[in-house]
């Protein structure tokens, strides 16, 4: 009823290896998402998500934060938590009394960073003024959207074509349908 991946500790012999940790991760959440009660994902971006110096390779093992974000979305019932642990030279014992620690007393956060210097931080998002600034794309220019155009990107190439007036080609694997609301 609950996971707890530590796979993303451990060392990466490439980039694919790394990027692996997220589509793992989403995999056991499926196989527990008619019953979750508990998603835990904890690697090492350097406690504090990636912002400070971090492995290249490593940085692409952070796709388990995104995974743990849409699991906290979609099941508000369970427990669910993204921890990124500085793992530095410290042996397994202390890493693990860490882990333990934000576990039982760390608080109700999504986001919990826990860097070397034995802190313990949170995200947090700030609303901040969106600046306006001149699109490197104009009328003449071609764009590419993959992922299909609903929702969230249908919205966004909207904008981006009335501002731009460029062009876009659009593809997706979703079967294109007529307008219903023709």
């Amino acid at each position: 009823d609950g996971v707890i991946d530590l796979r993303p500790l451990r060392e990466f012999k490439s980039v694919e290896d790394s990027k692996q940790c997220s589509r793992d991760l989403f995999i056991s959440a499926k196989a527990i998402s008619n019953r979750a009660k508990a998603l835990i994902s904890i690697q090492d971006l350097g406690g504090d998500f990636g912002f400070g110096d971090c492995d290249e390779i490593r940085l692409f093992s952070g796709g388990v934060v995104g995974v743990a974000r849409s699991a906290a979305v979609e099941w508000p019932q369970a427990h669910v938590k993204a921890i990124d642990i500085a793992r530095g030279n410290q042996d397994a014992a202390h890493l693990a009394e860490r882990i333990c620690m934000e576990l039982l007393y760390g608080g109700p956060e999504l986001d919990v960073g826990l860097p070397l210097s034995g802190l313990r931080t949170t995200l947090r998002l700030e609303t901040v003024n969106a600046i306006a600034v001149d699109l490197p794309f104009g009328s003449e220019d071609t764009i590419v959207v993959s992922g299909g155009a609903r929702g969230v990107t249908a919205d966004c190439v909207i904008a981006l074509a009335n501002k731009s007036k460029a062009h876009f080609f659009l593809f997706g694997q979703t079967e294109l349908l007529a307008d219903p609301c023709q």
